[in-house]
């Protein structure tokens, strides 16, 4: 038998994700339900109770060979907050709306906790389709990457708004403060 060779990488591209996320609290007083809805409406962002968004950024090296150029190594980072509403005497409230109150806001968060996986996946995506590409023209590269970063950013901001529609902005999920 002939023995053939094949010529390997002799380093694999790499990848990096940061994850920068911050949550953050808009106050709410109240003493009782029809108190604590009229505040939450007053102060929610865009009429909402809480709200999560998130922004992905990229920025790669090249492997420059006679051949063409490879994405070499990826770096994406991911920048996001949850807004969500903190009543802040809530200790002054009867006890069944503070247990309400408590369940209430742990199902929010686990909505918009929701969202922010989804700014999670979609760097990973990048990540993993920018150092799919391959080896192509050097003067294309930017140009496959952000066409590949665009098309994954659409369907991920489709997911998203699909999300909210199938969850209610996150009532089938139990974040739903029913009057008592």
């Amino acid at each position: 038998a002939k023995a053939t060779t094949r010529p390997y990488a002799a380093r694999a591209p790499s990848g990096v994700l940061e994850l920068d996320i911050r949550q953050t609290y808009y106050d709410v007083a109240a003493h009782d339900y029809p108190t604590l809805m009229r505040a939450l409406a007053a102060k929610g962002p865009r009429g909402f109770h809480g709200m999560a968004g998130w922004k992905v950024e990229y920025r790669f090296t090249v492997n420059r060979q006679p051949a063409g150029c490879a994405v070499d190594a990826v770096h994406v980072r991911v920048t996001g907050e949850i807004l969500m509403p903190r009543w802040t005497d809530a200790a002054n409230g009867p006890g069944d709306l503070q247990r309400r109150w408590s369940d209430y806001i742990a199902a929010l968060q686990r909505h918009e906790d929701g969202h922010i996986q989804h700014g999670r996946e979609f760097a990973l995506l990048v990540k993993e389709r920018l150092m799919g590409i391959g080896r192509v023209g050097c003067e294309v590269l930017p140009t496959l990457a952000q066409r590949e970063y665009d098309r994954l950013f659409a369907n991920l901001r489709s997911r998203d708004q699909e999300y909210d529609a199938r969850t209610g902005h996150g009532r089938t999920q139990g974040a739903y403060f029913a009057p008592p």
